[in-house]
């Protein structure tokens, strides 16, 4: 086993803590994962999601949004909002995909 240890650069550093904040709160990978399927809104993340508080549901689509990963649309047939992926939400998908590849191979339950 090689025992060297890999030093990563500050501006790497910087940039993998940038994706590590977006996709590192909990319930943010999730949320960003049914939302890559389609534009929802908040009860069909909610349902969707499972298990989350709704407070908390709505402080983690407030803090994506204000990071402009998440953006929210007002429903234009019916009451409410509609919250959809930005570009920032839309190139995570990679990073998140190779989580749940990594998930499936590495979890306990596999």
């Amino acid at each position: 086993m090689n025992n060297k240890t890999t030093v990563i650069s500050t501006p790497l550093r910087s940039e993998v803590s940038a994706a590590a904040n977006a996709l590192g709160h909990k319930w943010n990978a999730e949320i960003l994962y049914v939302l890559s399927l389609s534009p929802q809104r908040f009860c069909q993340i909610q349902r969707s999601v499972g298990g989350v508080n709704p407070r908390t549901l709505s402080a983690r689509l407030d803090d994506l949004e204000a990071e402009n990963i998440v953006s929210r649309q007002p429903m234009t047939d019916c009451a409410g909002d509609q919250y959809q992926l930005e570009q920032k939400g839309l190139d995570l998908l990679p990073a998140i995909e190779a989580m749940t590849s990594w998930g499936q191979k590495y979890s306990a339950s596999a």
